[in-house]
């Protein structure tokens, strides 16, 4: 019999968690606990996510909680967070693509705890970021832009609580900006694409891929003649870059095109 249900939203869909055996009242995992979790699945197997580690027939083992890399698995995690050990529960996924719903028995047997984030050492969140970030490289390769970006978010959000003044932190910043950035570009998100690469180069303003990644969002917004500048800049910065050059080559004939084709209205309206 059902002791308690608890209902949340996420992007792709909704969650219903119902608590089918209660747990040792105590703590909860936080960020990056380590949990030994059991789970089966109930129903709803024929939705398949190649992705996911947990939507299988059965897993057991050890998960640590942040780093799960789909939608699936970021449910299941957030469900973990709300569990005392030897809590057993029914976690219900509908999505909103599929017409049907998965169900998960969860089972949280026990975790060892992770320190608040603010009782993190500098070193402890550059590491843990920096794995955020390769993941989110790794993620990007496969095309999984989404999982790519979330992965970058919490990596940059680790850094800037270290400070930009730190030079680590720094370069680590200005690495994942840029790739947040191109996976912006990626799915069409202009406009925050360009304004990660402002932050970039308030930071460095000779950071070419910052240059590079702007002048296409700046062309795609058809702002050629700033995106023609950001190349020219490239250009001095990397005289031999291959890209800058090609990229330079078109957009300057595009602009051209665009001055003839405004010198015309121009001309039209006073005869």
């Amino acid at each position: 019999m059902a002791l308690c249900s608890e209902k949340w939203s996420f992007g792709g869909g909704v969650c219903v968690k119902t608590v089918t055996c209660k747990g040792i009242i105590g703590e909860r995992p936080k960020e990056n606990a380590t949990c030994e979790i059991i789970i089966s699945l109930e129903s709803g197997g024929h939705l398949q996510c190649t992705e996911s580690e947990y939507l299988k027939e059965n897993f057991s083992g050890t998960v640590v909680v942040g780093n799960a890399d789909c939608e699936v698995d970021r449910q299941v995690e957030r469900c973990v967070r709300t569990m005392v050990p030897n809590e057993q529960c029914l976690l219900a996924i509908s999505f909103k693509e599929f017409p049907s719903t998965v169900t998960l028995s969860v089972v949280l047997s026990s975790f060892s705890q992770f320190p608040d984030i603010f009782e993190w050492t500098r070193e402890e969140k550059l590491a843990v970021a920096r794995q955020h970030k390769q993941r989110g490289v790794q993620l990007f390769q496969a095309g999984r832009l989404s999982d790519s970006f979330l992965k970058f978010n919490k990596a940059v959000k680790l850094v800037i609580t270290v400070g930009i003044e730190d030079s680590e932190a720094s370069d680590l910043y200005l690495q994942v900006c840029n790739n947040m950035a191109w996976c912006h570009l990626k799915q069409g998100h202009t406009i925050h694409a360009l304004t990660l690469c402002n932050k970039v180069l308030n930071v460095d303003p000779s950071n070419v891929k910052a240059l590079l990644r702007r002048s296409e969002a700046y062309n795609r917004l058809n702002d050629v003649k700033l995106a023609v500048l950001d190349l020219r800049q490239v250009r001095k910065l990397e005289p031999n870059n291959g890209v800058a050059k090609e990229r330079l080559i078109l957009l300057q004939h595009k602009l051209e095109l665009e001055n003839i084709k405004y010198a015309n209205v121009i001309k039209r309206m006073f005869q």
